[in-house]
């Protein structure tokens, strides 16, 4: 009531959610438009050996890929990324756009678990690169 005092959250904390959500809004920006400026190239090398196996995988052949001294099972490549693009391929219904699809998404996402590691070490004002962004005409004006 009137003499209670209520738990009020620092103001990092309540900045947090939308700094995050700048960082991510930001980071899809630029993903789409390095697309857009770069265009899509063929896929190679591993890229050619991952998607291969998730088209394996969903065929019901098993984690058998392109890649190596020959064709057969791959024990280079980690799991996780054929079995994300098998499973982006039923939206998709290709294997190709699945690859990319699954790249653009996880690579938009790559700016948080960086801001996370940022943070720990030096601080989130220093992650959140506040400093920098907050007087910008310091770095312009000659010392």
């Amino acid at each position: 009531m009137w003499g209670e005092k209520q738990e009020q959250t620092p103001r990092s904390s309540r900045a947090l959610p939308l700094t995050l959500g700048v960082l991510l809004l930001a980071s899809f920006a630029a993903r789409f438009a390095a697309s857009k400026i770069y265009g899509r190239g063929a896929i190679e090398g591993d890229g050619a050996g991952e998607v291969r196996i998730a088209e394996n995988l969903r065929k019901g052949i098993g984690y058998i890929s392109i890649m190596g001294l020959g064709p057969g099972l791959d024990l280079n490549t980690p799991p996780l990324f054929p079995f994300l693009i098998s499973g982006a391929s039923f939206l998709t219904r290709s294997y190709e756009q699945a690859g990319r699809l699954v790249s653009f998404v996880f690579g938009a996402f790559l700016p948080l678990p960086v801001f996370g590691v940022a943070s720990l070490l030096f601080g989130r004002r220093t992650a959140g690169g506040r400093r920098s962004l907050r007087r910008p005409w310091r770095f312009s004006t000659p010392c």
